[in-house]
């Protein structure tokens, strides 16, 4: 069960996996019939790589982990783990983010009011690596999927002072939401100007 997502009743009992090979699937969240998940890449290949990786989560769908990663969207095999069969089926991701930016919570503004730029898009929480010289994250982006991320929220690292670690987002209504973060434990408000 290890690196699966598990689907159970509420008393522990019917477990069986829903997917496998997320190494660290964190965001979890339905939208309508459709489960998506925010996914953290190998910390083995160095600094610039594997992808941060986020999900439409298919049932029994194989994810890789850990004897495939993502770059750029595009799967490819671990240089030191070798599996029959490589990395065919392996699923490529909906959306991915830099290495080590380490993408957290999210969520998803589809409401017919809500106006630009949250429109149709998810705003996810990059929390940064936890080696602030690498300088990836540490803020709250835009994402469509097929289009390059959008900055939305920035300043949590001013050249090697942390202000804050972007956690979660939780929507409020079709123009605002919530987000934490866990550096300072702060919950910032984030709403259209009236």
């Amino acid at each position: 069960m290890r690196a699966s997502i598990v689907e159970m009743n509420p008393d522990g009992s019917g477990q069986q996996r829903f997917a496998r090979g997320l190494r660290n699937a964190v965001g979890l969240k339905w939208f309508g019939n459709v489960l998506f998940a925010t996914n953290q890449g190998s910390d083995h290949l160095g600094v610039n790589g594997p992808d941060e990786t986020f999900y439409s989560v298919k049932p029994a769908a194989d994810y890789g982990w850990p004897y495939c990663h993502s770059s750029n969207g595009k799967i490819f095999p671990d240089p030191k783990l070798e599996r029959r069969g490589g990395c065919a089926g392996v699923t490529r991701p909906y959306a991915w983010f830099p290495a080590r930016s380490s993408a957290l919570g999210f969520d998803y503004f589809d409401d017919p009011e809500t106006l630009a730029p949250l429109n149709d898009a998810f705003v996810v929480a990059l929390h940064g690596s936890t080696d602030k010289t690498v300088g990836r994250g540490y803020k709250i982006v835009i994402m469509r999927k097929g289009q390059r991320l959008q900055d939305f929220v920035t300043g949590f690292l001013q050249g090697k002072t942390v202000h804050g670690r972007p956690c979660d987002i939780m929507k409020l209504d079709a123009n605002s939401f919530l987000f934490t973060e866990d550096n300072k434990g702060v919950i910032f408000l984030v709403r259209r100007r009236s």
